[in-house]
């Protein structure tokens, strides 16, 4: 029995080659094979022949693609070749035939001038380095399917099966600005087709890093929130496959259509990943790193990978800092809101005071900066009447209950979020009619803290979410209060996050998605 590579092109100055029964070889560009192209890899394809199952295991090792029947194979990437099978060295190149024969009809083994067929020399032997640890079973680049998670709310990229196998450390990366970039040199795509890799040199810097570090695992993470129709995403899944296979490396990718836990800086699509794809193994946080374009610099229209990758826990490199070794980093700001330091040193409202006599209390504050939770927890069980427009639906009938209340001697709490001296004034006016001091109770919540809270509630469905549009206007409107509006005083109120009102492990999960950071900017 004998296994031989026969050159298609019988024309071409290729030889054939011989393949030992279970003798690994590596095979490219020689003076044994004839190849010349520096296309080819010097170490292009590792190859062992099974005489008794009659296959050849094979491996692609160099950085441009190998092809078996056509189909690309990929760096890294193993897999099986029968008898007839045609395997290009170089895909549409290179072209030799899989052939098992029995050793009276072997003469194709022999060369031109009827001498035997040399042996492949030491030197094609694969060289023992962390690319011969680099293992993808038999996993092909093109049998990736597309899985979906979370009722339709993040789409999976898994390449076969193999992609759950556990590895100790993550390479993350995010697509657009960090692996790719667009051809036209617009900001957005102005379709699937406008990209190009960010550097000329990415595509070999990934596979050469694979293969030197077979412990990583590379993971894609990207929000694309464009894709808010079925035909839109399935666009982007062409164009993530056409990526991913000219990248060369196995990858798993998870892309966030909407704006939820899933999508960066929410760690949602982390979770998942290493609930279901890592083989039940937390991967090594020390180690593991996540690149990302948007990291809060001038140019940058967000920060939420550096973010995302504070949140996990994990380094976080810039594209020019991985890729090209730069060290001239441009400064990135800082968060307007940092959520640990906030919890660790949360302040509380033991200052606060209350009397027996009559009063009206004004409060003041962002939506959702704690105003409604802190009237509820601590004034209402004063016995103050509640004054909401949410509730009482109109400017007049909040001004209407208010005068009937303090006529029937009690006192009242105005939770709006009153940010003028305008809106104020009318009800101070009121108190002065019936002679009752009026204090303010100002929320000690700045806007980045508001907005991080709002979206809390909305990822919590704790409440409907404020939309943006209900901040700008108080800002807009915002006026700082002062003493001679009225008040008797002004207090300070501090929001104070409650997390006992759940179970242990739902609190513990409040907690820990409090803490994160929750906005892109």
């Amino acid at each position: 029995m004998k296994c031989i590579l026969k050159p298609i092109d019988a024309s071409s100055s290729l030889t054939p080659i011989t393949l030992e029964n279970g003798h690994k070889i590596c095979i490219g560009r020689g003076p044994e094979t004839k190849i010349t192209t520096k296309r080819c890899s010097k170490r292009q394809v590792e190859l062992t022949a099974n005489y008794s199952t009659k296959m050849v295991h094979f491996r692609q090792t160099g950085p441009n693609h190998s092809a078996l029947n056509g189909k690309l194979i990929g760096m890294g990437i193993k897999g099986k070749a029968v008898h007839g099978d045609v395997l290009e060295v170089i895909l549409g190149d290179l072209k030799y035939r899989v052939c098992f024969e029995s050793d009276e009809t072997d003469e194709s083994s022999r060369l031109a001038d009827g001498s035997p067929q040399k042996k492949i020399p030491k030197m094609f032997l694969p060289r023992n380095s962390a690319a011969d640890q680099f293992k993808r079973d038999d996993l092909l680049l093109n049998n990736g399917v597309w899985e979906v998670k979370g009722n339709n709310e993040v789409a999976v990229y898994v390449l076969g099966d193999e992609m759950k196998e556990a590895k100790p450390n993550v390479a993350g990366f995010d697509m657009d600005g960090t692996l790719i970039t667009t051809k036209s040199g617009k900001v957005f795509p102005t379709g699937p087709n406008d990209w190009k890799f960010l550097y000329p040199q990415i595509v070999e810097f990934l596979q050469k890093f694979f293969l030197d570090h077979p412990d990583f695992k590379f993971v894609l993470f990207t929000n694309q929130a464009g894709c808010k129709e079925q035909k839109q995403m399935d666009m982007m899944k062409k164009k993530i496959e056409t990526i991913l296979k000219q990248v060369g490396v196995p990858v798993l990718a998870f892309v966030a259509p909407n704006k939820n836990k899933y999508r960066k800086p929410l760690t949602g699509g982390w979770d998942l990943f290493v609930q279901e794809y890592n083989g039940g193994v937390t991967p090594n946080l020390t180690t593991s790193f996540y690149c990302g374009d948007a990291a809060g610099r001038k140019k940058d229209h967000a920060m939420s990978d550096r973010l995302f990758a504070l949140n996990v826990g994990i380094t976080f490199k810039l594209p020019e800092e991985f890729f090209l070794s730069s060290t001239r980093v441009q400064e990135m700001s800082t968060p307007a809101f940092e959520p640990k330091k906030y919890l660790a040193n949360c302040p509380n409202n033991d200052h606060v005071k209350f009397g027996k006599g009559q009063e009206m209390i004004i409060m003041i504050g962002f939506p959702a900066s704690g105003k409604s939770s802190f009237v509820k927890n601590t004034i209402l069980p004063k016995g103050h009447v509640h004054i909401n427009r949410d509730t009482l639906k109109t400017p007049q009938k909040c001004l209407s209950t208010t005068d009937n209340a303090l006529q029937n001697g009690d006192s009242v709490v105005v939770d709006n979020t009153s940010p003028d001296k305008k809106d104020r004034a009318e009800y101070i006016k009121l108190a002065k009619k019936h002679g009752v001091p009026v204090r303010c109770f100002k929320m000690n919540v700045d806007h980045a803290h508001a907005l991080h809270n709002n979206k809390f509630r909305e990822l919590t469905n704790a409440s409907q979410s404020v939309p943006a549009v209900a901040y700008n206007v108080f800002k807009a409107r915002y006026q700082e209060p002062v003493m001679e509006e009225g008040f008797s005083a002004i207090v300070l109120i501090n929001f104070v996050p409650n997390f006992t009102n759940y179970d242990e492990s739902e609190s513990q999960n409040r907690m820990k998605l409090y803490s994160s950071y929750l906005l892109e900017k």
